[in-house]
């Protein structure tokens, strides 16, 4: 009878050696197809628009002001020292801000320097002003009088800074 039963000898398998999968690998820059491109916006400081559109505005309602107020009171008669300084004062910030405005929009160099110079005349107004009536009124504080006095030459002077240290200020006014 045969050996059936008998099991043959197997030979000893060689060691399985795992298949190598491609391994991903991260780049420094994705593939053209794939890359993002950014834009970024970068906004303008030439025209007329941020801060000095604002001044643009403040400027053309302080010279029609000054303009309108100034022929009121002429009508009605200086009756102290205050009126007087008024109409004194009133027609050179009336003319002094409307050309500005008129300066600003036309985009000329003149318009800081005409801005900066009615802002000065506006402060030494308010001084003068300020000095009027706290000779006029005894009952006033003079501490009152002299915080309001510096205020206005410290507001005066920051006015004066924008049109100097302003990037828009130098990239619009250039004609």
């Amino acid at each position: 009878m045969p050996d059936e039963h008998k099991t043959q000898p197997v030979a000893p398998e060689a060691p399985v050696t795992p298949v190598a999968q491609p391994v991903q690998q991260w780049q420094a820059q994705p593939p053209a197809d794939a890359q993002v491109q950014y834009v970024v916006a970068h906004k303008s400081l030439d025209g007329l628009g941020g801060w000095l559109m604002f001044w643009l505005i403040v400027f053309a309602i302080a010279g029609i002001s000054y303009t309108t107020s100034f022929f009121t009171m002429l009508g009605s008669g200086a009756s102290n020292a205050s009126d007087v300084a008024y109409l004194i004062f009133a027609p050179l910030l009336a003319v002094g801000y409307i050309t500005t405005v008129v300066f600003i929009a036309m985009r000329k160099k003149l318009a800081k320097l005409l801005a900066m110079a009615t802002i000065g005349l506006s402060t030494v107004y308010v001084i003068v002003s300020t000095i009027i009536d706290m000779v006029n009124n005894t009952s006033n504080n003079l501490g009152t009088g002299v915080g309001g006095l510096v205020t206005t030459i410290i507001a005066g002077g920051l006015m004066i800074l924008y049109f100097v240290v302003s990037k828009r200020v130098k990239a619009t006014l250039v004609n």
